[in-house]
């Protein structure tokens, strides 16, 4: 994972030195820089915990997945779609809280639900795809983090080079997904990814 961000470092520099109309410095991360400002401990918890799993569930569930995976990704959906119509002034460790019983609550009921005959033939189609599934998925891996950068969702060639980390890691936690067949080890990873630069954000803030 360094190096690939070694190399994105160096091939951002080349491609200011060669096109310096594009203007990559003018999409920042400012509100999530205000947010771990403001609030580091949610901001911990958020981008630590609740956003691994989460997205973990959202993207690499599908890939060579087991019987309660197919119930990760019936359930995440759902649950991330209602996280973003809850109301911003909802204390965020009350709104976490909220995510996880609901989560927690789908994903039992869900795996229940699923006959598992049915969730055995679904199970087998995703694996035989496992490589046009894990290409798909990385990519909209990458595309879920341009509102990182904007409010609304738009598509221009700065903001595709700012996201190329975000598919390379895409890319990366789902090779641990496909060769370990377990969410942890990728939700691991992407622990340590995410706070990579959530140290990078705070060492700048204090200094």
């Amino acid at each position: 994972m360094l190096l690939l961000y070694a190399v994105y470092a160096l091939g951002i520099l080349i491609i200011n030195t060669i096109y310096p109309e594009i203007e990559l410095a003018s999409y920042e991360q400012s509100s999530l820089k205000s947010f771990i400002k403001e609030s580091p401990l949610q901001a911990f918890l958020m981008i630590l915990v609740v956003g691994p799993v989460l997205e973990e569930m959202l993207f690499r569930s599908l890939l060579k997945p087991s019987h309660y995976d197919l119930a990760y990704f019936i359930s995440s959906w759902p649950v991330f779609i209602i996280s973003q119509y809850i109301p911003e002034q909802i204390n965020s460790f009350v709104k976490t809280i909220f995510l996880v019983i609901l989560l927690a609550s789908m994903i039992y009921i869900v795996s229940q639900l699923i006959p598992p005959l049915k969730a055995r033939r679904i199970r087998a189609w995703l694996s035989k795809y496992v490589i046009v599934i894990w290409c798909i998925s990385s990519l909209l891996f990458g595309l879920f983090h341009i509102t990182n950068y904007v409010t609304d969702f738009i598509f221009n060639i700065p903001l595709l080079i700012l996201i190329m980390p975000r598919v390379f890691a895409g890319f990366a936690f789902g090779y641990l997904k496909i060769k370990n067949q377990k969410l942890e080890w990728s939700i691991a990873l992407h622990i340590i990814n995410n706070l990579i630069p959530l140290l990078v954000i705070l060492f700048r803030s204090a200094s």
